[in-house]
């Protein structure tokens, strides 16, 4: 999706929503390639609940998380390193700027850690960019072959 169409504010509600309306607790990150990026939508989430009485009254918010006592829920942004990202359990994981990536590490990281959570959401923002070989390039061709199989009833690599 080109720039500047509200694909960052789209996440920070997804994570609020997820936040304070899922059932059970809720582990929400942010992960980008670097920590400022990985904050872009967790802050816009932040700002939504400083802002919006209903979610202030509910949320406990901090500088770098926000939490829902109720059912232990939480927000927070991730530094763009496989450590920090291992041994997480994200009900939701937002990966920002994707065509940024060098590689699949993060995002792998981050599936991986769903695994325990059947319903979990991996949900990835990016434009274009123009990197041929980047991860994110590599996941939309890969897409792009699943549709085309689901089209067209066959295999485009079967001889």
């Amino acid at each position: 999706m080109p720039r500047k169409n509200a694909k960052s504010t789209v996440a920070a509600i997804l994570a609020n929503w997820f936040l304070v309306m899922e059932q059970g607790q809720q582990d929400i990150y942010t992960a980008a390639v670097s920590r400022d990026q990985a904050r872009i939508v967790f802050d816009d989430a932040r700002q939504m609940s400083l802002l919006s009485k209903p979610l202030k009254k509910r949320v406990t918010i901090q500088q770098h998380k926000v939490t829902y006592p109720k059912n232990n829920s939480l927000l927070k942004p991730l530094a763009a390193k496989a450590a920090t990202i291992e041994g997480t359990n994200p009900s939701l994981a937002i990966v920002d700027e994707y065509h940024l990536h060098p590689d699949n590490v993060v995002y792998s990281a981050l599936e991986l850690g769903m695994g325990a959570r059947p319903e979990g959401i991996l949900f990835a923002i990016t434009t274009a960019g123009s990197n041929v070989i980047s991860a994110c390039k590599q996941h939309y061709d890969y897409c792009c072959q699943i549709l085309w199989m689901a089209k067209n009833k066959t295999n485009p690599c079967s001889p």
